[in-house]
């Protein structure tokens, strides 16, 4: 389970990454036991997104744990991934 949502994210935050280039240098992604996929986008100032989305694999929904919010999400953490978008620019002084 933890294996197949650190793909799943590394193939979300890149992504996620080419749709939205200048606003978002960083994701926060939370593995659940269930399978849900839970992310908190980060700004380019270090600001994490107060919102947090929820990701399942293309024809899925979230379960129905996370959609009648039963439990606290936050109690069902597996694992968590962070991935930043880092960019290095070298210049030569003349």
């Amino acid at each position: 389970m933890k294996r197949q949502g650190r793909e799943t994210a590394s193939r979300l935050a890149h992504k996620i990454f080419d749709a939205f280039p200048e606003d978002v240098s960083g994701l926060r992604f939370y593995i659940l036991d269930c399978g849900c996929l839970y992310l908190q986008r980060v700004s380019p100032e270090g600001i994490p997104d107060p919102v947090i989305g929820v990701h399942r694999e293309e024809g899925e929904v979230p379960c129905e744990i996370c959609l009648l919010r039963a439990v606290n999400w936050r109690q069902m953490v597996i694992d968590e991934v962070l991935v930043y978008r880092i960019g290095l620019q070298v210049t030569e002084d003349e």
